[in-house]
């Protein structure tokens, strides 16, 4: 994480990672201080995905719908980590 960029994530309802929870953002852009409230609507734990649509904050004044969908996928080898891959959609 960017810790000069994001200033807190909250868990609001629902559980880490599971579909249906509600986490909002406190974040930092253009040096003004946005948030954002995200519902994760789908998770795959088998290709790594989740779907994230933020329904309330800041990006609400951009956009009429706007979607985040990541893919982690994972490296081979002892110790490796992931490639993420992102995509949005508005």
């Amino acid at each position: 994480m960017s810790t000069d960029k994001i200033q807190g994530v909250d868990l609001h309802n629902g559980d880490w990672g599971k579909a249906g929870s509600v986490i909002c953002w406190s974040y930092t852009h253009d040096g003004e201080t946005k948030v954002a409230k995200e519902v994760m609507e789908a998770t795959d734990a088998r290709e790594e995905l989740d779907d994230i649509q933020s329904d309330q904050g800041d990006l609400m004044k951009l956009y009429k719908n706007f979607v985040l969908v990541v893919q982690a996928t994972p490296k081979e080898g002892a110790g490796a980590s992931s490639t993420g891959h992102s995509s949005m959609r508005s």
